[in-house]
């Protein structure tokens, strides 16, 4: 049976209207998933399957977003809190379901934003594409070009690498030769010391 609203005293003030108000909507909360009581938020997010936290961000949206809830607010033992219609909460998780559906047929990367929005990173238009291929391909050709005149370096370098280890050997065989030649006059006997020296 549903409780209803006690009447006022007469001459009674506006603020013992609202108490009255008042227990009348905390006489609904126990009446489970009623439409007429609404919902607690610990009892959305387990109709909805969702967190706590969720719910009170979805309540917390601007009005008129997507991922807004509606609500309204009861005097409970703690003080004010939330009430949702099980209709809302339908339609909302309905929103949210579509979303995530939208996310799965498109084969795009989404995430839910705090308001249960579907984001995806921006995709650039064809013309954008080929603006910035056209700003690279200086600094594209310009890299090749100094990669090939790296390779050239390179080359030189080893060749020049090369010509110098050869003269190297070069010196060293001539030095070995002289000292060898002086080696033999020292040890040759005198009369062909003396016809090397000359007249």
């Amino acid at each position: 049976m549903m409780p209803t609203a006690p009447s006022p005293a007469r001459g009674g003030t506006l603020a013992a209207m609202m108490d009255n108000l008042d227990n009348l909507d905390t006489g609904h909360a126990g009446a489970g998933l009623s439409n007429d009581a609404g919902l607690a938020v610990d009892e959305a997010a387990a109709h909805a399957g969702v967190s706590d936290r969720t719910i009170r961000r979805a309540l917390k949206a601007r009005g008129g977003h997507a991922g807004h809830l509606p609500s309204w607010r009861v005097k409970g033992p703690r003080g004010s809190e939330y009430r949702i219609s099980l209709a809302a909460l339908d339609e909302w998780m309905g929103r949210r379901d579509a979303l995530d559906s939208d996310t799965t047929n498109t084969g795009q990367d989404g995430t839910l934003d705090s308001q249960g929005m579907l984001t995806r990173p921006p995709v650039q238009s064809a013309g954008v594409q080929v603006i910035i291929e056209q700003l690279m391909a200086p600094l594209v050709e310009a890299n090749k070009h100094q990669a090939t005149e790296l390779t050239r370096l390179q080359e030189i370098t080893r060749q020049q690498a090369e010509a110098l280890g050869r003269e190297r050997h070069r010196a060293e065989t001539a030095e070995r030769e002289a000292a060898e030649l002086r080696r033999a006059r020292r040890q040759a006997p005198w009369f062909i010391r003396l016809w090397l020296r000359g007249p």
